[in-house]
């Protein structure tokens, strides 16, 4: 291989390995298009800044009037203590706050 040809080669792989993970970020309690599921023709994919996160989806448990909090972030890993961030989701209980806690690591998982 030519030294042309490979250095355009690692520049591309450097565009790849540059592009960040693209989560979901919405709130439920401010958008009616983040609740259960994400309307995709309303809430658009965001890049994540930085290394080191994953998509989150924050459930809290129903309200007494049924209202569900959904938040949806690009979580920055160690954010909260005690918390495990391995892919999948997990309860997770602060004081008097419990919410169930998701985590993945592909573009738009966090639907």
């Amino acid at each position: 291989m030519n030294d042309f040809l490979r250095k355009i080669c690692i520049f591309c792989a450097s565009l790849v390995v540059a592009s960040g993970l693209q989560c979901y970020i919405c709130d439920s309690a401010t958008s009616d298009f983040c609740g259960a599921k994400v309307d995709t023709g309303k809430i658009k994919l965001s890049e994540c800044g930085g290394e080191n996160v994953k998509c989150g989806t924050q459930i809290q448990d129903p309200a007494e009037d049924g209202w569900i909090g959904v938040i949806r972030v690009c979580y920055p890993l160690g954010a909260l203590p005690g918390m495990n961030e391995t892919n999948g989701c997990h309860m997770w209980t602060n004081d008097n706050f419990t919410a169930r806690y998701c985590f993945c690591e592909t573009d738009g998982c966090n639907n």
